[in-house]
């Protein structure tokens, strides 16, 4: 059980059977988030598609990042706890085990990305086009957003197959670049704000009449969007950190493997705590999954 992190002569050590010990810990919170995540996520998933007021460019965005969630909870956390299983058991060479799942985390991980970052472009357009928003910001362009966005991710996964160091660089990279865009989107939209200071009435032209949105109610999904930035930083920021200590600190294999497995665990459960977000931040939402749940019970 323990061959993974034995020493040399092949007796355990008690830091041997420590480090096993945490990857079965790790395992079973990994259970656990994944059956949050695919809950979750299914739900919110089921709300916007029964319910037609939630049909928003918007809302088709957070559906979007709900699929991305999904994926990771139906997907990716049963196949890293299958791999941690295989590392510990050491049953046969895992590296091209590794690097499939590597792949298809790439694809999720990526979306997850491009999505947050539209959603607040999206939160920024709503405030600088005004009325010209609703007919510039569409269901259909929208779609073709996330086409396009899932399109690019499948592509950005096979840098998995072309480098290892490409894939990783690739990943920081593309993290930084969502820091960047979402801090320079909520810095110009405080800028924005800030010149009117005094209500903002934005009237546009929805499918069931007129609708008037005031600042209160924008500010209010800005600041969940800004929680959902938080929410990923705060679960990618180990990741990064370790990804980059790796490079340069010389620490054992095992205690690398570790460490490297943790901040993956973090990374994913963030794909449990969004939905969480969604139904706190999001009256409608709230409502509409609750409907939804019941009507599983009927």
């Amino acid at each position: 059980m323990y061959r993974n992190f034995t020493n040399p002569s092949g007796k355990p050590k008690l830091g041997d059977k420590c480090y096993a010990d945490a990857y079965t810990v790790i395992c079973v919170l990994n259970i656990v988030c994944s059956l949050t995540a695919s809950l979750g996520n299914f739900l919110v998933l089921g709300a916007v598609w029964k319910t037609r007021i939630l049909h928003k460019p918007t809302n088709l965005l957070v559906s979007g990042l709900a699929v991305s969630d999904l994926g990771v909870g139906v997907l990716i956390q049963p196949l890293f706890t299958l791999f941690l299983i295989l590392e510990m058991r050491s049953e046969g060479s895992i590296r091209d085990t590794w690097k499939i799942f590597r792949s298809i985390q790439a694809v999720f991980q990526s979306a997850t990305v491009l999505i947050l970052t539209s959603i607040s472009v999206d939160r920024f357009l709503a405030l600088q086009l005004h009325l010209k928003y609703v007919s510039m910001v569409t269901i259909n362009k929208t779609a073709t957003l996330l086409c396009f966005i899932w399109v690019t991710s499948a592509f950005c996964a096979m840098t998995v197959f072309i480098d290892n160091n490409l894939y990783r660089n690739f990943i920081i990279t593309l993290i930084l670049l969502y820091l960047v865009i979402n801090s320079s989107m909520h810095f110009m939209i405080y800028r924005i704000c800030h010149r009117h200071r005094v209500q903002i009435q934005v009237q546009i032209r929805a499918q069931n009449g007129l609708e008037t949105l005031n600042i209160k109610r924008y500010r209010k999904s800005l600041i969940t969007m800004i929680f959902l930035f938080i929410l990923l930083m705060a679960c990618y920021f180990p990741y990064i950190c370790m990804r980059t200590a790796v490079n340069f600190i010389h620490w054992s294999s095992p205690f690398k493997r570790f460490v490297m497995r943790c901040t993956l665990f973090l990374v994913y459960l963030n794909s449990s705590l969004n939905p969480l977000v969604y139904c706190w931040r999001m009256r409608e939402m709230r409502s509409a999954v609750k409907q939804f749940w019941k009507s599983l019970h009927p």
